[in-house]
């Protein structure tokens, strides 16, 4: 079931860019945003990207739940 068109990934390394999530994420549709958050109680970092499209965000939350962005391996949920 699809849920929302934001996603929350988490942790994120701090060499990770609102850009270079765009660059990620944007092949599962187009994005409307990409914002890095403060900090997870984890040490990592956590972002909302925000697709245009409810269908886009689940492509990408089942393609990259549990996958790796900048050698962490990440968590992808609705928000």
């Amino acid at each position: 079931m699809v849920e929302s068109n934001n996603l929350i990934v988490f942790p994120l390394s701090p060499n990770v860019t609102n850009d270079h999530l765009i660059e990620i994420f944007s092949n599962y549709g187009t994005i409307l945003n990409a914002t890095i958050t403060n900090e997870t109680q984890n040490g990592g970092f956590k972002a909302i990207v925000t697709f245009s499209d409810k269908h886009q965000a689940e492509e990408a939350r089942n393609a990259l739940h549990h996958g790796y962005i900048d050698g962490n391996v990440v968590k992808v949920r609705y928000q």
